[in-house]
């Protein structure tokens, strides 16, 4: 949760922050970005976690996959807020885009189930 809230702290920075930016700022804020989006680290562990010995690694192989092929959808879904009928604007739809996404990252973390001090010793039919 500490990630998605640096992450969506420093979005709404970069894109809140209009004209009189130095270049300073814009690395401060890049640096704070690029520190939040260390959670793609985290959810990799956490998913990996939550299989057997035999099948780790061939979760955190297959999950940032299956995240950057997310991208199409994401289009899509960009795509369709930027109508006319819709927002009609670039900044708007991009803004409702990542809101949506952070919002299904909150969701996703509010709903997983901590492994630790869990059996992980499944049985495999």
């Amino acid at each position: 949760m500490i990630y998605y809230g640096i992450t969506a702290a420093f979005i709404m920075l970069f894109f809140g922050l209009r004209g009189g930016g130095t270049a300073f700022n814009m690395y401060l804020l890049c640096l704070g970005l690029g520190f939040g989006s260390g959670i793609s680290v985290v959810y990799i562990t956490m998913s990996a976690e939550q299989f057997g010995t035999n099948l780790r690694a061939t979760a955190a192989i297959s999950i940032p996959n299956l995240v950057r092929g997310m991208l199409p959808v994401l289009l899509v879904l960009f795509q369709f807020l930027r109508h006319p009928a819709l927002f009609d604007d670039y900044v708007i739809a991009a803004w409702a885009t990542g809101v949506i996404v952070l919002i299904i990252g909150f969701l996703a973390v509010l709903f997983t189930q901590e492994s630790y001090g869990k059996d992980l010793d499944f049985i495999e039919h």
